[in-house]
C-alpha cells in the first residue's frame, strides 16, 4: 500500500518540479498540470491514510498531518491570491513542507 502511495506521489513530485521550473522562467504551464498534481496527490495521501489505518506508526500519522499543511498551502498558491513576496513566501514553504513529507514517506516505505 505505502508502496503505491509513493509512486503516486513520485509522480506528483514530478510535476510540481516542472511546474516550479515554468514558474521559475515566468512561462505558463497547461491547465491540466495543477489537477493533476492536486488528483495524483489526493489518491497518494489516501493510500498513506489507510496505510496508517492499517498498520499504524506514529510517523505515517505525522505525515499526513504534514501532508494537510502541504495541501492547504499548495491551495493557496494554487488560488493566486498572494503577490510579491508573500505569493513566493507560500510557494516556498509549500515546496519545503512537501520535501520533508516526501522524506517521511520514502523513510515509512524503505526502512
Amino acid at each position: 500500500m505505502l508502496t503505491y502511495a509513493f509512486v503516486f506521489v513520485s509522480a506528483v513530485v514530478l510535476i510540481g518540479l516542472y511546474m516550479l521550473m515554468q514558474t521559475a522562467q515566468k512561462k505558463r504551464y497547461t491547465k491540466w498540470f495543477p489537477l493533476a498534481h492536486l488528483g495524483l496527490d489526493s489518491v497518494g495521501a489516501l493510500l498513506v491514510i489507510v496505510a496508517a489505518l492499517a498498520i499504524g506508526g506514529m510517523l505515517l500519522w505525522a505525515n499526513i498531518g504534514l501532508a494537510v499543511i502541504v495541501a492547504a498551502l499548495g491551495i493557496a498558491v494554487g488560488l493566486r491570491k498572494f503577490h510579491g513576496a508573500a505569493g513566493k513566501m507560500l510557494l516556498a514553504l509549500h515546496v519545503v513542507l512537501a520535501v520533508i513529507c516526501y522524506l517521511f514517506l520514502m523513510y515509512n516505505v524503505f526502512a
